[in-house]
This record gives C-alpha cells, sequence and structure tokens, in this order.
C-alpha cells in the first residue's frame, strides 16, 4: 500500500544531497601512519617468526649434532637394544610376574613405608606375616637373582611415547628389592650375620639395571631402591653383630654411585617432551575424550609433533619450545657436575622456572618444576651412599679392632683410601661416637650442621625443623 505524502508536506521537505567533504591533512597523516605502522609490525613479526623457527631449528641440530636425541623415536633409538643373551630384563620380566601378595583382607603390613626403618619395632605378629610373604616371593627373588648376573640390561619399553611411555617395570623392580630387603632384615633379627648381605647386595644390582634408562622417573626410582637397601644395611646393623661379610659391601654400594644418571634422565626428559610444543587440535582432543571416558585400554598413537598450524605460525608455543630446549641445555650441561658443584642447578633450575612463569610459557613452567627436586634427590642418594660405606667401615674396624674408631681418618687407608666427603658441602660427613654406638652424618641440603638430628618418622609435611641425613649404629 502507498502512503500519499500530503502537499504541504512536500512544500516544507527539503531533500539535499549529503556532500563528502575531503579528508582534512591531519585524517590523511594518521591514515598513512596507521598503514605505516601497520606494515611495519607485519615484517618486524615475519621476521621475528623467521628468526624464531631458524633458532629452533639450530637448537634440534646441535642436539643431534651432539649424539642425543631429539625426539622420543630417537629416544628410543639411543636407549639401545642389547643381546637377548646378556640382557637382564629377559629374567626379571618373569620374575616381576611370580610376585605374590596377599589376598585375603588383613593389612599388608609390607608396604608401610618405614616398616624397614630402624626405629621401627616388629611385633610378632608383623614378623610372621613379613616372614609369610617374603616365603611367598622366594622364587620371584631366586629369579631375580639369576637375572642380575647378566651384564646388560634393556627393559621392553616403547620411548616413542615420549612422555606418555609407560614404564610397568619401575613399580614391580621396585618390589622386587622391597621383598628382598625385608628378607634381610629377618634373616638380621635371626642372627644370620652371614646371609643378608647378599640381600642388601641383590638390591644394590637391582637398581643398577635402570642405570642406562633415559627418563628421569626411572632414576628417581633407581636412587629410591638404592636408599631403601641403605635403609636395611642400617636397620640390619642395629639388629645384628658385624661380621667380616659386610665389609665386600662397601664396595658394592661404591659400585651403585651413578655419576651420569640425572644427565641420562634430562636428555630422555627434553627428548620426550618436544611433541608436547607442537601438539595437534586433533591430537589434544583424542587425548581429553580418552580421558573423559576413562579407559585405560585404549591408547592413543604417539604424538606426531606436527603442530596446529595457526599457533605455528602465531609462535606462541614455538617460542616457549625455544625457550625449554635452552634451559635443558643449561640443566644438562650442570647435571654431569658432581655435588655440590652440580647443586648449583637448584638455583638455577629455580630462576629458568621463574622466568618461565612470568613470560607465559606455560609448557616450560610445567616440565622445570620437578628438575630441582630430581637434583636435590640425586645428591641425597649420594650422601647415603657414603654414609653407609663410612659406617660399613666403622663396623669392619670394629671387628679388627673390637672398638670404635676415635674418628673416620682411623679408618683410612686400611679400609677406607679416603674419608668420605659430604655431597652437601665437600667437606668431610660428621662422626661421633655415642654411650651404644655412633652416628653419621650429612647435612643434607640446607647446609646447616644440625648434630646429626634425624627427622621423625611421622614429621608433619609443614615441619619447620631442618634435619640432617643420618646412619646410626647403637647396639
Amino acid at each position: 500500500m502507498k502512503i500519499k505524502i500530503p502537499d504541504w508536506l512536500k512544500k516544507n521537505i527539503s531533500i539535499r544531497p549529503r556532500v563528502r567533504h575531503p579528508p582534512s591533512r591531519w585524517e590523511r597523516g594518521f591514515g598513512k601512519a596507521i598503514q605505516v605502522l601497520t606494515i611495519f609490525g607485519l615484517v618486524w613479526f615475519a621476521l621475528w617468526r623467521v628468526q624464531l623457527h631458524y633458532r629452533i631449528t639450530r637448537q634440534f641440530q646441535a642436539i643431534r649434532s651432539a649424539g642425543l636425541p631429539a625426539s622420543p623415536q630417537e629416544l628410543d633409538r639411543w636407549y639401545a637394544a642389547v643381546p637377548e643373551a646378556s640382557n637382564a630384563a629377559i629374567v626379571l620380566t618373569p620374575a616381576f610376574e611370580l610376585l605374590r601378595t596377599f589376598l585375603d583382607e588383613r593389612p599388608n603390613v609390607f608396604t608401610q613405608a618405614n616398616l624397614l626403618d630402624r626405629r621401627t619395632a616388629w611385633s610378632d605378629e608383623t614378623s610372621g606375616r613379613i616372614g609369610e610373604y617374603v616365603a611367598m616371593n622366594g622364587e620371584a627373588l631366586a629369579l631375580a637373582r639369576e637375572a642380575v648376573q647378566r651384564p646388560l640390561c634393556r627393559y621392553p619399553v616403547d620411548l616413542t611415547y615420549g612422555m606418555e611411555a609407560e614404564l610397568p617395570h619401575l613399580s614391580k623392580l621396585k618390589s622386587l628389592a622391597r621383598a628382598a630387603g625385608l628378607r634381610a632384615a629377618i634373616a638380621a633379627n635371626e642372627g644370620h650375620q652371614t646371609d643378608w648381605p647378599s640381600d642388601v647386595r641383590l638390591m644394590l644390582q637391582l637398581a643398577t639395571t635402570l642405570d642406562h634408562e633415559p627418563t628421569l622417573l626411572s632414576q628417581l626410582v633407581r636412587d629410591a631402591i638404592i636408599t631403601i637397601a641403605v635403609k636395611t644395611t642400617e636397620r640390619c646393623l642395629n639388629s645384628a653383630a658385624a661380621h667380616g661379610a659386610i665389609c665386600g659391601l662397601i664396595e658394592a654400594f661404591g659400585g651403585a654411585v651413578s655419576t651420569n644418571g640425572i644427565r641420562i634422565g634430562l636428555i630422555g626428559e627434553r627428548a620426550s617432551a618436544s611433541p608436547v610444543f607442537r601438539m595437534s587440535r586433533a591430537e589434544a582432543h583424542q587425548r581429553d575424550s580418552l580421558a573423559e571416558t576413562e579407559s585405560p585400554k585404549i591408547k592413543p598413537p604417539p604424538l606426531a609433533g606436527g603442530g596446529n598450524p595457526l599457533m605455528w605460525v602465531s609462535g606462541f608455543f614455538e617460542r616457549d619450545l625455544s625457550f625449554y630446549l635452552s634451559a635443558m641445555e643449561t640443566n644438562i650441561g650442570l647435571a654431569a657436575l658432581p655435588p655440590p658443584a652440580s647443586l648449583v642447578l637448584t638455583n638455577v633450575s629455580e630462576q629458568l622456572r621463574g622466568t618461565a612463569s612470568r613470560r607465559g610459557y606455560f609448557f616450560s613452567t610445567i616440565t622445570l618444576t620437578a628438575i630441582e627436586k630430581a637434583i636435590v634427590r640425586d645428591a641425597q642418594t649420594r650422601a647415603h651412599i657414603r654414609l653407609v660405606q663410612a659406617a660399613l667401615a666403622v663396623e669392619c674396624y670394629r671387628v679388627l679392632h673390637h672398638d670404635l674408631p676415635e674418628n673416620l681418618a682411623d679408618l683410612t687407608p686400611a679400609i677406607l683410601a679416603v674419608v668420605p666427603a659430604d655431597p652437601f658441602t665437600g667437606g668431610p660427613l660428621r662422626y661421633r661416637r655415642t654411650d651404644n654406638g655412633f652416628v653419621l652424618y650429612s647435612v643434607d641440603r640446607d647446609g646447616l650442621d644440625n648434630g646429626g638430628l634425624q627427622k621423625p618418622l611421622k614429621a608433619k609435611f609443614s615441619d619447620p625443623t631442618n634435619y640432617d641425613l643420618t646412619f646410626t649404629v647403637e647396639r
């Protein structure tokens, strides 16, 4: 329907054409400035992005030129295969399958964290329960003893999965070592002084099967097994009088010292983490979907490291990757140093992690967090080894002289070539006699001499007290 406009309204309406005024001089200048800045910004971004690309390329080339792996696929090849006849893992794998536990409702006391600590008293019921557990795992321990006679070890793991690689042998190996420790403790409780050292030696041999496994977790489990062996030795020395058989353990613990373990673990971490920075949207979605279904039987393929094209062009995660590679190069270099020099890495790692957090390097912040703890744990393991070596030397001195030495210098050079050094200071370990025995200690990570103050069995996490790493023999 048409609307008719009245004549009187037509007369009062004046339709004027819109006049476009030319832009002012200021407007023209501002527009050109925006264009120039936009072009400059695009050019700068393109140059920055090209430079970042070549920087990462050079970083990967430097890793490979050093003969080190730069991807999970390369890492799997770097963890070299060994001849089957020489491979301890071939025999250890069926030993793992023979491990048994109680199926009834009675508590599994052997899983308690401090069960092997010298201060933990065993009731008759606990001793009986542990005896049953050791007996049911006798066949597994016998097979393990046969396995460690082989000179090499390469566990059947697929490291092409990078940070998602499954390492089921680690928990089994730790359980096997713990069973050996419990058997040693039983032998010492029953006064069999010549029997328990062989089980401690077995524990150390099990730990060394992880010497060349290039994951940080594997090296930490290796350290944990050695620490269990030290605690077992401490308990046994407090339970039974020393015997000449223990002197051979000094060399056995010396053979467990790893001068390259943390470095190997960090090399593996760097190679394993590299595809995470270039995870595609499809790969991320696939993992999220599997996490929601909670189906452990379904395993996604390894990360390809192709990256999300848009994110790759933006350089958001690429700059994160470049920083990570640079930080890990620093960490790996410092990890090759012996303590206390390597402990500088704890400060450096903390600084690098802080820088990553401030600059928004998301993946670097996450992956660098565990490194500081690993370096301290490695130094603590070395301290434990030196403490137990010194304690065994003191006991050997007691067997020979029917008395304790006045100081550690009395042990050299007949029993020890030199007095063991504290990894946290570089100076000698502390030693003092007590009414019933002696205490050896390291000052631990705080560097403070607390007189051999030992951490309580049930110390609270928030406990502010500074403790030492100790080895005490009193009987």
